[in-house]
């Protein structure tokens, strides 16, 4: 079974939504972003390598970090990883 193609009501919702979940300000400035990465052989080699990777450590969510040798499954809020990064730097610990 095949999905259905979003609308374009609904791309854009989903599109917004990512821009606030990437804590972008604005649309425009997501855009601009965007635009200064360009599409290139390296940005997709790159993202290939990272796939590559992943695949080898068993991470089977998008993004999933490995800091202080434990994997971070999905994306736990900025305020969370902050904490998890903050407790490595200090104790070399996801917690301490």
């Amino acid at each position: 079974m095949s999905a259905a193609a979003p609308t374009q009501q609904q791309a854009a919702t989903a599109r917004e939504k990512l821009i606030v979940a990437l804590d972008f300000a604005t649309i425009q400035e997501a855009e601009a972003l965007v635009t200064t990465l360009g599409d290139s052989d390296e940005i997709t080699q790159t993202m290939k390598a990272h796939v590559r990777l992943g695949d080898a450590l068993g991470l089977a969510a998008t993004p999933s970090f490995i800091i202080a040798n434990v994997a971070v499954l999905g994306y736990p809020g900025r305020y969370r990883l902050q904490a998890i990064l903050d407790a490595a730097s200090a104790c070399g610990k996801v917690q301490c």
